[in-house]
């Protein structure tokens, strides 16, 4: 599943790399089981991951995916059960 688009190079530390890749992790954001910094990239510019200070709705929006993506985790296991 390969993806055209424009490409964007950084310049970046080691530890900040780091970082990047495990913030991907936390918002889900992987190819297979890596971390993928330009998905991450991606929905931050999309607004998917939203930056600065949340308000309330931006907590709640982002706590109903994080339900999304638990019960979608959920169903696979059972369905490979």
């Amino acid at each position: 599943m390969t993806k055209k688009g424009e490409s964007v190079t950084l310049s970046l530390a080691a530890e900040d790399k780091a970082l990047l890749e495990q913030i991907a992790l936390e918002q889900g954001c992987k190819w297979g089981e890596k971390p993928n910094v330009s998905l991450l990239v991606e929905r931050i510019a999309r607004r998917e991951i939203p930056l600065g200070n949340p308000t309330p709705q931006t907590k709640l929006i982002h706590a109903l995916a994080l339900v999304e993506k638990t019960l979608v985790m959920a169903l696979e296991a059972i369905r490979q059960a």
